[in-house]
């Protein structure tokens, strides 16, 4: 069975212009914004229902917005395990104009004393083969408890997948050893200490230090130029799709949804894997939401893999 677990989900508005001004009064059609339930983990959970793949997606919702992504989710067949929350369920803009990509988002809440009982209990009855997916922004004074969540996942011999922009949790939870770990570039440049352009040579560094580190499969995905992955002890590089993209949000969250419907599939099979993966952020980047199977069908015959044997 395989959690997502968003600490703080958001009602995403999308809105996309046909200027690349914003400098002057721009007026929306009713085409031109969506309202999306959003958030990392919740985002992977989608893409994996688009995919045929069950999940639940484990996050806090309070009344009101939260009953809103509640009513929105459940009758796209999405499971849902709602925690308490003390907040409201934060709000982030998404602006798409014909050349740039701009996101406002809301900030970060903590998680609440009920909350944090209710994931220890759900984490306590994972089992073998489960797969604990904790992703999105992390407010700092839950940084420990995350920790405390995979120090228990661990115990109960699951897998986990972080993928979070807080750097101090990211380097703790490496030694833990989790499946993925998929990083941009801002954040390996971040940890690494990177202050120039990130070359090839930097990034196969970067893959290899950080599966010598615990991280059991390591990709870094580098926007719309490919990605690199390290599975196996294998390094690949994957060449991107050339499309007309709508929206790069929740790309890389697709892009986890893909690998861990190809792991599930088969996790020896990594070139499935890769290509699931691939095809999942490409198909997202034509949606305002998470790809559909449809687009997914489509590019994934058009993923190119190499095996890189040069590392210089």
């Amino acid at each position: 069975m395989i959690y997502t677990f968003t600490p703080n989900p958001s009602l995403d508005y999308v809105i996309t212009t046909n200027t690349n001004s914003l400098h002057t009064l721009t007026r929306m059609t009713k085409e031109s914004f969506n309202l999306v339930p959003g958030g990392k983990g919740l985002n992977v959970t989608q893409m994996l229902s688009n995919l045929k793949v069950s999940s639940t997606a484990i996050m806090p919702l309070k009344n009101g917005i939260g009953d809103f992504m509640d009513d929105v989710l459940r009758k796209n067949n999405i499971k849902i395990h709602k925690l308490d929350a003390p907040e409201e369920v934060r709000i982030n803009v998404k602006i798409n104009t014909l050349t740039k990509q701009y996101e406002l988002n809301g900030p970060a809440f903590p998680l609440i004393k009920e909350a944090r009982d209710t994931i220890l209990t759900i984490v306590s009855s994972l089992e073998k083969g489960d797969i604990f997916v904790i992703s999105g922004t992390i407010h700092k004074s839950d940084e420990k408890f995350i920790l405390r969540i995979i120090s228990r996942i661990k115990e109960r011999k699951a897998d986990f997948v972080l993928d979070t922009a807080s750097m101090d949790l990211f380097k703790t939870a490496l030694s833990y050893e989790p499946l993925l770990i998929k990083p941009n570039l801002v954040e390996l440049s971040q940890f690494f200490n990177f202050r120039k352009t990130v070359t090839k040579k930097q990034i196969i560094h970067s893959l290899v230090t950080l599966n010598s580190l615990g991280a059991k499969n390591v990709s870094i995905t580098l926007g719309g130029k490919g990605s690199y992955n390290l599975l196996n002890g294998k390094i690949y590089f994957i060449e991107p799709i050339k499309i007309q993209p709508i929206s790069a949000v929740a790309s890389g969250d697709a892009f986890v949804a893909g690998f861990l419907k190809g792991y599930v599939d088969n996790p020896d099979d990594l070139i499935n894997i890769l290509k699931n993966a691939t095809a999942s952020a490409t198909a997202t980047v034509l949606s305002f939401s998470v790809g559909t199977k449809r687009f997914f069908d489509i590019f994934k015959p058009k993923v190119k893999i190499s095996e890189v044997t040069n590392t210089n």
